[in-house]
């Protein structure tokens, strides 16, 4: 599915009917999990927290209204702005739960 190697028979088909090498279902249906805790260190906490819905495709205003959202509800607003390395303890890991939710 992957693109890493090529079946030499048989298919995969999609749960809606389509082949699995299709990129449009690929991009809107399939992610993937870290082992571990993962933020991108170069990246500040709002650019990690945005990251999925820009690979979605997902408009500046929506990106911007739900980022918005999980900041306020996680209670690290002021932390949007920083750094991955910046942060400790629980505010690590904050910005990893909408990924997860």
């Amino acid at each position: 599915m992957a693109g890493y190697l090529t079946a030499a028979t048989g298919s995969i088909t999609t749960p809606l009917g389509g082949p699995a090498t299709d990129r449009e279902y690929q991009r809107r249906h399939l992610g993937f999990v870290f082992q571990q805790l993962n933020l991108l260190p170069l990246a500040t906490v709002m650019r990690n927290l945005t990251l999925a819905g820009s690979l979605a495709g997902l408009s500046s205003q929506q990106i911007g209204e739900r980022a918005g959202k999980w900041l306020q509800l996680l209670g690290i607003e002021a932390f949007a702005p920083r750094l991955p390395k910046t942060l400790s303890g629980d505010n690590n890991s904050a910005p990893l739960l909408p990924a997860r939710s």
